[in-house]
C-alpha cells in the first residue's frame, strides 16, 4: 500500500510550500498554484464534504445546502489557507486546515497575524 502526503495550498512562496518541498517523503502536490486549486477543486470539496458528514455524524443521504457548497469551494479557490491531506491507495485517512488570519494589532501581538487550525481528522 502505497502512503502519499497530498499538500493543498496555493503558490510556491508560502511556508508550507517550502516546508514540505524539504520533506523526505512521497508528496503529491494538489494545489500548489491557482490553477491546480481550480483544477483539484472537484477532489477538495469531496473531501470536505466526507469530513463534513464524519464529524458531524451526519447521515449519508444528508444534503448540504447550496449557500454551504458555494462559500465552501469559494474559500478554496480565493482563501487564504492551507489543506494538508494524508491519502492511502484508495481514500482519506487524516486531513487538517490551517486559515490565516489578520486581526487588530496589540502591543503584545503588534502584526495581527494569526493562524486557525481547524478540521483536523484521522
Amino acid at each position: 500500500m502505497d502512503n502519499i502526503l497530498y499538500v493543498a495550498f496555493k503558490g510556491t512562496n508560502n511556508s508550507s510550500y517550502q516546508l514540505v518541498k524539504q520533506m523526505n517523503i512521497a508528496a503529491f502536490y494538489i494545489t500548489n498554484s491557482f490553477a491546480g486549486v481550480r483544477r483539484d477543486i472537484d477532489t477538495l470539496m469531496s473531501i470536505r464534504l466526507e469530513m463534513l458528514h464524519i464529524v458531524n455524524e451526519l447521515p449519508e443521504d444528508y444534503s448540504f445546502t447550496d449557500e454551504l457548497m458555494e462559500c465552501s469551494r469559494q474559500y478554496f479557490l480565493e482563501g487564504s489557507q492551507t489543506t494538508v491531506i494524508a491519502l492511502t491507495a484508495d481514500k482519506a485517512v487524516a486531513c487538517a486546515s490551517i486559515s490565516y488570519i489578520d486581526i487588530m494589532p496589540t502591543f503584545s501581538h503588534p502584526t495581527g497575524k494569526r493562524a486557525h487550525l481547524t478540521n483536523a481528522w484521522f
